[in-house]
């Protein structure tokens, strides 16, 4: 962990439950120092009430934003005002943003101009854009089974660490996956070798020294 790496944590509160913070807070740790927490919501609605336990023990601020459009959620567009601040003041090396309903992507891509990785949380329905654009983007729920979009990213690895015979050394696919994608193991029961060994069209070998290489038949 790298001490230095200050991250500002931004919860929509009104699109995540209570109940998976404990979980964001206990990765994030890995990622460096949680300088800030702060968690959005029009706080008056009574279905909101739980939330004050996990408040206390995270010490998060909160923000209230009321509805000014009924039917409409306001606390998004003030999560998006406050991260741009915070941007801009540079007092931040990193952020977090917790939400599942809403599409922050064109907030974290403009983020990602400046340099700074996004940590992005969510249910398995979160939109795709706003997952493909976080440096890494954790699901609350492990997944039991391969998506679609990671079978194609896995793909995509293979195919730009592969080496003359065609075979790509475990090792270069962690790299690219950490370097140019949204992809996070943690995301999974089980390791990265184990998840490829399970998808049927690719193929492992060990070499002498136990080198692990991964390759696809499709390719």
């Amino acid at each position: 962990m790298n001490e230095q790496h200050r991250i500002t944590v931004l919860i929509d509160a009104e699109n995540v439950s209570y109940k998976k913070i404990d979980n964001v807070i206990s990765q994030l740790a890995t990622f460096g120092t949680i300088k800030r927490k702060i968690a959005y919501a029009n706080w008056t609605k009574g279905n909101l009430k739980n939330w004050e336990q996990i408040i206390i023990k995270h010490s998060i601020q909160t923000v209230q934003q009321f509805d000014y459009t009924k039917g409409k959620n306001a606390s998004d567009i003030k999560l998006v005002v406050d991260t741009m601040k915070i941007l801009y003041s540079k007092t931040t090396d990193a952020f977090c943003i917790v939400a599942s309903d809403s599409d922050y992507a064109p907030l974290i891509q403009e983020i990602r101009t400046h340099d700074l990785p996004v940590y992005g949380f969510g249910e398995k329905h979160t939109p795709e854009a706003f997952k493909n654009s976080c440096s890494n983007f954790f699901y609350f729920d492990k997944k039991e089974t391969i998506s679609n979009n990671d079978l194609e990213i896995f793909k995509s690895a293979i195919n730009a660490t592969k080496l003359d015979d065609g075979w790509s050394y475990l090792g270069a696919i962690e790299n690219h996956l950490q370097n140019s994608s949204s992809f996070s193991i943690k995301n999974y029961n089980g390791t990265l070798l184990e998840i490829l060994t399970s998808i049927k069209e690719f193929k492992i070998k060990k070499d002498n020294i136990n080198d692990i290489f991964i390759k696809s038949t499709k390719y």
